[in-house]
């Protein structure tokens, strides 16, 4: 009884269930990654940012650089909160 389902002992699954497993697994690993943006919140942070100008640049180059570093005192001061919040275990 070669490749018969009572010789081997267990059943072979059939495309459809191997199929379903694969979704299912696909499922929990989404439900269990989604539970950190559900808890997630939105902070609106305002900041700016300076730039001198130098010979030869334009006004687009300092007003690109100023806001680049608008950007980055925003992620910082974002960044500074988050710690602060952190509670130790």
């Amino acid at each position: 009884m070669r490749g018969s389902k009572e010789a081997v002992g267990w059943a072979v699954p059939t495309k459809m269930e191997a199929v379903m497993k694969h979704i299912l697994a696909i499922l929990v690993v989404a439900l269990l990654f989604s539970q950190s943006y559900v808890f997630a919140e939105t902070k609106e942070i305002i900041s700016e940012g300076t730039y001198n100008m130098g010979d030869g640049e334009t006004p687009t180059v300092a007003e690109s650089r100023a806001l680049l570093q608008a950007k980055r005192t925003a992620v910082e001061e974002g960044m500074k909160r988050d710690v602060r919040n952190c509670r130790r275990l």
